[in-house]
């Protein structure tokens, strides 16, 4: 009998030792970020009883979420033990976080609140390198960034304008005229209009930027057609940086001139860009596109259309058909200047008159089967009628953006404005047609397919092994009172509650992947 003890003694210490062994060697892996195994009462959040899209285009599914350490870990079915927070997604969707394709914000400058504009919409990561910061060196600028935590991801743009300055001074950049963007002329350069005295940038200098740029991070290359620099660019010299971007698999961003001399040639231009090089190619929002004449809106969408069935060309547009909120202007005005089916009514004496906001002045005359003058004249004796333009008639707008190849992005000024032009855009269309499908077609415009084509590895979709990139919609705010995103994560943190910025900053900055 004293030996069985003795013996079973041996055995409870051995396997004691045993345990302990193992576990702490699994926690001395879990301390260098091996997992061996998935263990419950590690989730750092559990999102149960949630309608899961997963931005892939796929089914809509119902569905618990667990994450940790950044990552979604487990999808199924979810009891986690009581010390594990678990977030009730009961009558709530679960779609990735989406991404602001063309984020103007100055990182610079900003603050914290500055991006609650965007966090409201459910973004979670932003691509910046545009506006003021597109005049800076990439290299410096993802320096600075690197110091700093914001609440978003981001990802950057070496700006070329930005490079430009940094090999010639800016006065020389400035004041000359400028040169269709893409010219069929290969003999200009950069400063050419002040004859051969002048010294021009080099192209082989100014490709050592790029890739410079390029390999301290940035996921590509934003050449701006509207600004002086980019104008000056030949045809020939952004072919040669387009090839510099396709050999590290970086992207080609291009804003497109307003006004453009020759639509059709410019595009032209620009698909045999791409064919040439391969080079993926972004075009950010044309508003071209909604002044122009019928004719040519319809030969420039086939073109991008074909086009865009390629998977290394897409384009962007805005959830909205109507100016950001900072150019509304006063109806009268408006009126002696603009067609009755452009100008929208967006505040009558302050306001919000639902029977005419978000209306055109020739739908409220049709309505009211009155002439537009009367319309207007009545609509003026009410007091201060506040207008905004319509860029695109609904029609033309919807045409572009049901592309499958379309991507959708933040409005530019979200960040800095009140204005929830993706909310506002999932409200008009729960209005008109109460569907959760359409859920599916904004989270492959607004997540799935801009993270496949940026090449960010991990995002864009809901999957095991995925980053928690995840914005929670309340489809009942449509139309009731409450918060459309009552949670956001973001690298499986939670930022945002139901208004609220809250203190953690996990963003980081994202390179391309491919």
């Amino acid at each position: 009998m004293k030996r069985l003890i003795i013996l079973t003694s041996a055995l409870l210490l051995i396997f004691a030792l045993s345990f302990a062994s193992i576990y702490g060697g699994v926690a001395l892996l879990e301390e260098y970020g091996i997992d061996l195994g998935e263990r419950s009462f590690n989730y750092d959040y559990v999102i149960k009883n949630g309608t899961i899209i997963d931005g892939t285009g796929g089914e809509i599914y119902q569905g618990d979420l667990a994450i940790r350490r950044g990552k979604i870990t487990f999808i199924g079915i979810i009891e986690p033990p009581a010390s594990v927070p678990v977030i009730d997604a009961t009558d709530l969707f679960i779609l990735p976080g989406f991404i602001d394709l063309y984020s103007p914000l100055d990182l610079d400058r900003a603050q914290k609140s500055n991006l609650t504009g965007l966090l409201s919409q459910g973004v979670t990561t932003m691509v910046v390198g545009y506006g003021d910061l597109s005049e800076d060196h990439a290299v410096s600028l993802m320096e600075r960034q690197s110091q700093k935590r914001w609440p978003l991801n981001s990802a950057f743009l070496a700006g070329h304008e930005g490079l430009s300055g940094y090999l010639t001074p800016l006065d020389l950049l400035y004041d000359f005229d400028y040169f269709d963007a893409l010219s069929e002329t290969t003999t200009y350069s950069f400063n050419s209009a002040f004859g051969q005295e002048q010294s021009s940038i080099n192209l082989a200098e100014l490709e050592r930027e790029v890739k410079r740029s390029l390999q301290a991070g940035a996921m590509g290359l934003f050449i701006d057609f509207d600004q002086g620099p980019g104008k000056q660019l030949t045809y020939d010299e952004v072919k040669v940086l387009a090839t510099a971007l396709k050999e590290q698999e970086k992207v080609l961003v291009l804003t497109m001139p307003s006004d453009p001399i020759d639509p059709v040639a410019l595009l032209n231009r620009i698909l045999k860009l791409q064919e040439e090089t391969k080079v993926s190619i972004l075009l950010t929002p044309w508003d071209y596109l909604a002044t122009a004449e019928e004719g040519m809106v319809q030969i420039l969408a086939e073109m991008l259309e074909e086009a865009q069935k390629s998977q290394y060309l897409r384009m962007a547009f805005y959830p909205s058909t109507t100016q950001r909120e900072g150019l509304r202007q006063p109806l009268q005005r408006a009126y002696a200047r603009y067609a009755a089916e452009s100008i929208e009514i967006v505040a009558v004496d302050g306001q919000n008159d639902y029977s005419l906001i978000g209306k055109t002045l020739a739908e409220v005359a049709t309505e009211s089967n009155s002439s537009v003058t009367a319309t207007a004249q009545s609509l003026m004796s009410r007091g201060s009628v506040q207008v905004a333009l319509r860029l695109y008639q609904r029609e033309r707008y919807e045409q572009f953006i049901s592309s499958p190849h379309t991507f959708l992005t933040a409005h530019w000024d979200l960040a800095g404005s009140e204005s929830k032009t993706i909310m506002n855009y999932l409200e008009s269309q729960f209005t008109r047609n109460p569907d959760e499908l359409i859920l599916i077609d904004i989270a492959k415009k607004l997540a799935g397919d801009p993270a496949t084509f940026l090449g960010l590895e991990g995002r864009g979709t809901i999957a095991v092994e995925n980053w928690a990139d995840l914005v929670l919609i309340n489809p009942r705010a449509f139309y009731e009172e409450g918060e459309a995103v009552p949670y956001l994560f973001v690298n499986g943190t939670l930022v945002y509650e139901d208004g609220n910025l809250l203190e953690p900053n996990p963003g980081l900055i994202l390179g391309r992947k491919r």
